[in-house]
Formats: structure tokens, sequence, C-alpha cells
């Protein structure tokens, strides 16, 4: 891969990112589809982000940045819009410079995780599911297993608050699946 001044950028921001896989799985792909765009990892740690954001909506070859800890709920204010799974989750994934130069963000974290459940032969809709982890990855699963029909999620998380959270959130946005609050004993689930 050679890198030019027309090379477009996008980024993956986190800490750590040593262990992260994504720069490589898209350079990869980036290279066999002959485009001239690369993916880098800034590892920036918690707090800094703020004081680091205006570096990339300074860089106008920077077409968008994946999030990952700890900077998806972090991020949301720094960003001039936002999608509608990040609004419901206040948390962020993924984002996209738009044609303004501006920064909107969404979180997609949620619909990957049931996509990859149904096409591995685990349909969600009618199931009763146990979910361990209610940070923001696992608010976007539990709303995506939600929107997708499921009949009971039971949740559990190591912090009462932010189960109790996510809990309210999808009784509120999900009247139509049951909501549980449990241990975190998998007997008895489908999923």
């Amino acid at each position: 891969m050679t890198i030019t001044g027309a090379t477009r950028l996008l980024a993956i921001i986190g800490d750590p990112v040593a262990p992260l896989r994504s720069p490589a799985f898209f350079n990869a792909a980036f290279a066999r589809m002959g485009r001239d765009t690369t993916f880098v990892a800034f590892q920036i740690p918690a707090g800094a982000l703020e004081r680091s954001w205006p570096a990339f909506e300074a860089m106008k070859n920077l077409d968008g940045i994946v999030i990952t800890m700890p900077h998806k709920e972090a991020v949301m204010p720094l960003l001039a819009d936002l999608g509608p799974t990040a609004r419901l989750t206040h948390s962020v994934n993924t984002i996209r410079r738009r044609p303004d130069g501006t920064f909107e963000g969404d979180m997609f974290d949620g619909e990957g995780f049931r996509d990859g459940l149904e096409r591995a032969g685990h349909p969600v809709r009618g199931k009763r599911i146990l979910q361990v982890g209610c940070g923001a990855a696992g608010t976007a699963i539990a709303c995506a297993l939600a929107r997708a029909g499921v009949a009971e999620l039971t949740i559990h998380d190591s912090t009462a608050a932010r189960q109790e959270a996510l809990a309210a959130l999808l009784r509120t946005h999900f009247p139509r699946t049951h909501v549980v609050m449990g241990p975190p004993d998998p007997r008895g689930f489908d999923i």
C-alpha cells in the first residue's frame, strides 16, 4: 500500500488500540479494491477526546471515524448531528464527514450483532434471550434485539444503575418486549 497526498483517511479512535483487528481488515479490503484509502488507529485516552477533536475536524482528508471504548458516549456532544439509533442509545460507534465538512454519527453495534446471530442460524424473533452487559454496545444490542421482536429480554450488568437505565429505556421504546432484570444464569433461555 502506498500512501500519497491524495489518500483518503478513515480512523478508529479508542484506548487501547493495539489489539484492534479492524485496521488490517479494512486496509486489506481497500488494497483488493484498488482504493487510495487507508484506515489508521489513534489511541486517545479517556478524558482526552474533547481536547483532540479539533484536530480530526481540521483533517480535510479524514472521511470517517469508528469510535470504540471508552469514547462511544463522550463523542456525542462533539458531533453536528446524530442518527436515530445514536439518539436512542446515547452512544455512537460510526462517524462520517458530511458534504459541509461537519461530522454526524450513529450506532450500528446492535444491528451488526443481531445480523450476526441471524446469519449464524439464530433468529431472534419470539425468543427468550439473556444479555449480560448494559454499556454502550450492550444498550445498542438490546435495542436491536427488541426492535427485531424478541419475546423476552433478560438483562444483567455488574452496575445496577446501568442495568436499571437500560430496562427503563427498553420498556419505554419497546413495550412489546418483556424486559426482566436478572442473574447471568443462561439456563432456560433460547439465546
